[in-house]
């Protein structure tokens, strides 16, 4: 059978989690898959349980040797820590019993953490058996060479789709927008925004509002919102699908996340895609993606004083969210589908 496309290219099976649910991996997938008519896609899990998902990589390992028949020369693995690793060991391995070339793209912001658990030595034996690593940044691409020695590693920056959307410009007269979308939790910084708020209770009160999209540990953080006196800033919205997104995005305001763990986090490309400002946290690629006073504000994680600061200069100068905003807009071409597609391609040819 050919090992390559009607156009030459090489055939890749992409696989990694449920392409249906809502973590930030899947939401890297579904883009590819509107983006990029090459695109084939095999789930290594399910959002249904555990059994669910040990039938869908059941079912994978036997369907491999028929995707190998039908021409298919690589798989292309997303994957992040633990769990989700050792799956992607487990299909990666059989792959290259097979004959496939192989590829692990990491997006996890705790791999370093990761790494440490499982033994430097160990990992280095884990990733040298594979033609290619894919990372997020720069940054990660470093760790990946110079500390794990890793051969071929590729940057391929996460994608974003330009769907038209702009935010809207602030109104001095309405309450400043915060939108957190995310899993509710502490790693993600949300305790540490309700700190900050109550922190300028009498400032921020009444002028501004905090919509949370996302689930998780929903409960607890009501709970501290309404101790500390802020249930008042905060509006609770679930989880938030694209057109919500969309819709919220639109509307205007600040993109914020105060997390103390992160990839390349697709909430920020999206606001720098429709030209809205973030606050984010100096973690994983956030700061390939943010720079300090140009197109957002950064901080520390867990410095809730510069995060109440951050706040307060968006709230007192409408005209600099505009402008960060717009600037944020000029930095996001690099992931652009157009851009990722090349790096795609580029990464594809380097392991014909």
């Amino acid at each position: 059978m050919p090992e390559h496309s009607r156009d030459g290219k090489l055939r890749v099976l992409t696989v990694g989690p449920d392409i249906k649910g809502q973590g930030g991996i899947s939401s890297v997938l579904q883009a590819y898959a509107r983006c990029f008519a090459d695109f084939s896609y095999a789930a290594t899990n399910s959002r249904h349980g555990s059994l669910g998902g040990a039938l869908v990589l059941g079912g994978l390992l036997l369907k491999l040797p028929f995707y190998r028949l039908a021409g298919y020369k690589a798989i292309h693995a997303h994957g992040a820590s633990r769990k989700s690793f050792t799956r992607k060991r487990i299909v990666l391995g059989w792959a290259r019993i097979l004959g496939f070339r192989t590829i692990f793209h990491c997006h996890g912001g705790g791999f370093r953490t990761f790494t440490a658990e499982v033994g430097r030595d160990s990992m280095q034996r884990f990733l040298d058996k594979y033609d290619a690593i894919g990372v997020l940044s720069e940054g990660w691409a470093e760790f990946f060479r110079d500390e794990l020695k890793c051969r071929n590693v590729a940057v391929l920056p996460n994608i974003v789709e330009d769907s038209g959307v702009r935010s809207a410009t602030p109104h001095k007269d309405e309450p400043m927008r915060l939108i957190f979308l995310g899993k509710v939790c502490r790693e993600k910084g949300c305790f540490d925004l309700l700190e900050a708020l109550a922190s300028r209770r009498d400032d921020f009160g009444g002028k501004v509002e905090v919509l949370v999209g996302g689930t998780g540990e929903t409960e607890a953080f009501e709970a501290r919102a309404k101790e500390l006196g802020v249930s008042d800033m905060i509006k609770m919205l679930g989880w938030v699908g694209p057109e919500k997104k969309a819709s919220l995005i639109a509307e205007g305001g600040v993109m914020i996340l105060p997390s103390y763990i992160e990839g390349m986090p697709i909430s920020l490309l999206e606001a720098g895609v429709a030209g809205m400002p973030s606050i984010a946290t100096r973690v994983g690629a956030v700061d390939e993606l943010i720079e300090d006073g140009a197109n957002g504000i950064l901080l520390e994680a867990g410095d809730t004083a510069a995060l109440a600061d951050a706040i307060a200069s968006y709230l007192e100068s409408p005209e600099l969210r505009v402008a960060h905003g717009a600037e944020a807009r000029k930095r996001i071409t690099g992931h652009l589908p157009e851009a990722v597609h090349r790096a795609l391609d580029n990464l594809y040819e380097s392991i014909r």
